[in-house]
């Protein structure tokens, strides 16, 4: 099941912070910080992308490799930018599959014609980010993340008031 949001209304992302784990086990994660004054957490984010992002938030590499990835190359390249700044016009995060995976829209003009690519959500803000174009988070979906959110945080709560459970073996 694929929950699609309607782009009724849509909650502007006014700040991206980007965070690494502890141990190299883990990907990184991005916090889209809202409008509103409330964050979007977005998890498992690809190594590269994150970099990549880093490199356009920050304006420089925030790696010591000296080798770049795909991205980064196009990122350096003002041709492939300025294309992407007539073509992209913005991003929304608005749905929610059954496996809690997100997506993205990305709204384009192809030819004067409005088109729309489904995304892995980060590489979006990447595509976003490098045609300055805005980034917004489907005010449906993030009502449905918050109240998801909520339910697990009872039933944690829940089972802490159980107390310790006791295992025989």
């Amino acid at each position: 099941m694929l929950l699609r949001c309607s782009f009724l209304a849509e909650i502007r992302v006014v700040k991206i912070e980007i965070m690494f784990p502890s141990s190299p086990l883990y990907l990184p994660s991005l916090l889209l910080r809202l409008e509103d004054g409330s964050e979007f957490p977005l998890f498992s984010i690809p190594f590269a992308t994150t970099i990549a992002i880093a490199k356009i938030l920050f304006g420089r590499r925030i790696i010591s490799d000296v080798r770049e990835s795909f991205e980064e190359v196009l990122i350096d390249m003002s041709d492939v930018r300025d294309v992407l700044r007539k073509k992209v016009k913005k991003v929304v995060i608005d749905r929610l599959d059954a496996n809690n995976r997100f997506y993205a829209t990305v709204i384009v003009d192809e030819n004067g014609t409005e088109k729309r690519l489904i995304m892995v959500p980060s590489s979006a803000i990447l595509l976003a980010l490098m045609a300055d174009a805005d980034i917004f988070i489907d005010s449906l979906l993030l009502g449905i993340v918050r109240r998801k959110e909520r339910e697990e945080e009872e039933e944690t709560e829940e089972e802490e008031k159980k107390g310790p459970r006791e295992f025989y073996i």
